[in-house]
């Protein structure tokens, strides 16, 4: 019993070996199993576009027919009415193509400034959806109640911190919504290839 050392007669403890350096002990590095367990834009971006393609398909025509239904938008040629949803053939698709494109473009931005970029969750992308759809009605109920463009313009340059034109600034709000999505769908994407829930 050479590697231990008597405490008392009733107690042996291991003997530490001679070349540990207590003042230095070896660091253990979480961050770098964790990013190696992270999926790159490279390899997760089919699910990632599917994903948000799939969103602006069906979440983009809903939000597009707030607008519609106070002929704020109108669609002639290709137009479909469902109910009080009108919109237009190439609306889904077209909607769809922003999301991808915007989301992967914020995913990308992440990956190049790696650093301090927030967690993706699903309370922040409900909570930036609610934002878009009250912003998107707001601008409704204006169109809706004769408000001047002039004074919607400015109402809306206001809560869209500075852009000019409804229509860029409708775009604009989406911008924090569709952050807040794809940095969610690229957790849910990580947290699945490391097996863990990272939907909170």
């Amino acid at each position: 019993m050479p590697n231990l050392i008597a405490v008392s007669s009733s107690h042996l403890l291991p003997k530490p070996p001679l070349n540990v350096n207590f003042k230095h002990p070896p660091s253990i590095n979480c961050c770098s199993v964790r990013k190696q367990r992270q999926r790159s834009l490279k390899s997760s971006w089919p699910s990632i576009s599917l994903s948000l393609f799939g969103c602006g398909f069906i979440l983009g025509p809903l939000i597009d027919g707030l607008h519609s239904s106070v002929d704020l938008v109108v669609y002639q040629n290709g137009a479909i009415n469902i109910g009080p949803l009108h919109t237009n053939k190439w609306v889904p698709p077209l909607l769809g193509l922003f999301y991808t494109t915007v989301g992967l473009l914020q995913i990308y931005l992440d990956e190049k400034n790696s650093s301090n970029v927030p967690q993706g969750s699903l309370e922040k992308a409900v909570r930036s959806l609610i934002a878009l759809v009250l912003f998107i009605e707001l601008s409704s109920e204006m169109y809706k109640n004769g408000v001047p463009d002039n004074i919607e313009a400015y109402i809306l340059f206001a809560a869209a911190e500075g852009l000019v034109t409804w229509t860029v600034t409708c775009y604009f709000a989406y911008t924090p919504f569709l952050v807040c999505l794809s940095r969610w769908l690229q957790s849910t994407v990580n947290g699945n290839a490391s097996g863990t829930d990272m939907s909170e």
